[in-house]
């Protein structure tokens, strides 16, 4: 379940919030190595990125399995490195963790996420501190070439052979 502490109107923070009841439709047993559907995380997902539900408390009966996978979720989709984001469920969940939820985050489609039109400035600070970090990689990456291929340049003067080194096989 997803709470919105604001509402989805003009209500002040000390009114009852609203909660968004996710899961209800989409909950299933489960069958199989899925932990939880992708529907839900995909429901879930949205509704945490939209600027409308801010601020956002989520939880699930325990507060680890459900909750831990859309939020392992959510950093996939920032782009957290995936070592770092196991580590965060794995000190959420007190040792409690499964291993088929890890699996899950790692293998959930996010590009079954649909983005909300206005999204939180969080996420849009995060958006943009991560495209500027990729452009720094790229600029360094294209220096790095650069600098090797003139020490490695294929107009470099030959070495010169020892005298009576055979520079052919031909007899």
């Amino acid at each position: 379940m997803v709470s919105n502490a604001y509402g989805m109107s003009d209500r002040t923070i000390n009114e009852h919030p609203s909660q968004i009841p996710l899961g209800q439709q989409t909950w299933r047993p489960n069958i199989g190595w899925r932990p939880v559907s992708e529907e839900l995380i995909k429901e879930g997902l949205e509704c945490i990125l939209n600027l409308v539900n801010q601020p956002v408390l989520v939880t699930c009966a325990t507060g680890l399995h459900d909750t831990g996978t859309l939020m392992g979720c959510l950093r996939k989709l920032q782009s957290w490195n995936f070592n770092s984001n196991i580590v965060e469920y794995r000190s959420y969940t007190g040792g409690q963790g499964r291993y088929v939820n890890e699996q899950f985050i790692e293998l959930f489609d996010m590009d079954l996420v649909t983005l909300p039109t206005s999204l939180p400035p969080w996420f849009i600070l995060q958006q943009k501190m991560k495209q500027k970090e990729e452009e720094q990689n790229e600029k360094s990456l294209v220096e790095s070439t650069k600098r090797l291929s003139t020490l490695v340049s294929p107009h470099s003067v030959p070495l010169d052979l020892p005298s009576g080194t055979p520079t052919s096989n031909v007899g």
